[in-house]
């Protein structure tokens, strides 16, 4: 099989990723990332993450609809179950967990305001 770098996007499932039957596609990460079969089956081998103990890679196979995570520097190589078959793929990045907002007492709000209280009358 062939290893491309450069997939073509779009078609009947939008913005995924076309896989056909010649492909081969490494992907190293960043940043962790969701993989996820949009249509056909996947099988995807992944290299034991950066970080832990050396390992053997593991293999996996995504149906349409299933998902799985790719953590940052984790080397996913991802091609086509069936011959013949087609398959398509998004590969979206995890986001970030949001901070937490600081909390306020009412009086530090009305200080962020510049105002000031007054008293009851």
């Amino acid at each position: 099989m062939a290893t491309h770098d450069r997939l073509q996007s779009g078609g009947a499932h939008g913005g995924a990723w076309q896989l056909d039957r010649e492909r081969v596609v490494r992907l190293t990460p960043r940043e962790s990332h969701f993989l996820r079969a949009c249509s056909g089956q996947l099988w995807v081998t992944l290299a034991t993450p950066p970080g832990t103990p050396a390992g053997a890679a593991t293999d996996h196979v995504l149906d349409a609809g299933e998902r799985m995570l790719v953590q940052a520097g984790q080397m996913a190589v991802i091609s086509v179950t069936r011959r013949g078959a087609p398959a398509s793929f998004d590969w979206d990045r995890v986001a970030a967990p949001r901070r937490a907002e600081p909390r306020f007492s009412p009086l530090q709000w009305l200080a962020q305001l510049g105002l000031t209280p007054q008293p009851a009358r």
